[in-house]
C-alpha cells in the first residue's frame, strides 16, 4: 500500500507508541475498527475539515465519538492531526499506520477482488488459505470489481491469484486462438 510521506510522519509517531507499550496488534485492531467507522460514513472526516468549527470543538467530537473506546494515543494523534490542520488525512494516516503496523509484525496486505461484497468469514477463509499457501500472515482489503462477473482475485505483494470467471474466460478465448 502507498502512504505519503505525511500520512507516515504521523503513523510512524503512532507506531512507536504502540511498540513502546507492546500493545501493536492491539492498536492496529482499533485503528482498523476506527477505519471501517470512516469508510461507512465519511460525514465524520467532513466536519473535522469544517472550517465552520473551531479546533476545540473539532477535538471535543473525537472525545464524544470514540469515547468509550481504549487507546487515549489513538485519540490523541487524531488531535494532533487536528491541532495540525490535517483532518481531511486521517484516514490516509490511519491507512498508513496498519500498513506500518502489519510491515513491523510480518503480515502482508492485499486486496481481494469480488464482484460481490463478501462476508468477513469468507474473507478470513481465503486470507487464511492465501497465508498457508505464501507462508506468510496476509491481512486482505476487500475491493468490489463488477468486471469480474464472479469467483475473486486476490493482489498481495508479487503474487496474484485469480479465479474469476473473468479470468477463465480470458484463459479458454487465449487456449482456443492458440488451437486455430
Amino acid at each position: 500500500m502507498q502512504m505519503t510521506n505525511l500520512g507516515k510522519r504521523y503513523a510512524s509517531a503512532l507506531l512507536s507508541i504502540a511498540v513502546q507499550e507492546e500493545k501493536n496488534e492491539e492498536y492496529r485492531e482499533y485503528v482498523k475498527m476506527i477505519i471501517s467507522i470512516l469508510d461507512e460514513d465519511d460525514s465524520l472526516i467532513r466536519l473535522l475539515d469544517s472550517a465552520n468549527l473551531t479546533k476545540d470543538e473539532k477535538k471535543a467530537i473525537i472525545d464524544n465519538v470514540f469515547h468509550s473506546f481504549p487507546y487515549e494515543n489513538v485519540k490523541n494523534t487524531l488531535k494532533v492531526i487536528i491541532d495540525n490542520g490535517r483532518s481531511r488525512y486521517i484516514k490516509d494516516i490511519l491507512n498508513a499506520f496498519v500498513s506500518l503496523s502489519n510491515a513491523k509484525d510480518g503480515i502482508s496486505e492485499g486486496f481481494i477482488y469480488s464482484a460481490q461484497k463478501l462476508t468477513k468469514e469468507e474473507i478470513e477463509r481465503i486470507s487464511s488459505s492465501i497465508s498457508k499457501k505464501i507462508g506468510k500472515k496476509v491481512y486482505l482489503l476487500p475491493k468490489i470489481d463488477e468486471e469480474l462477473i464472479g469467483g475473486f482475485k486476490i493482489v498481495i505483494d508479487d503474487y496474484v491469484f485469480d479465479t474469476s470467471i473473468l479470468h477463465k474466460i480470458e484463459e479458454l478465448k487465449s487456449s482456443l486462438i492458440e488451437r486455430n
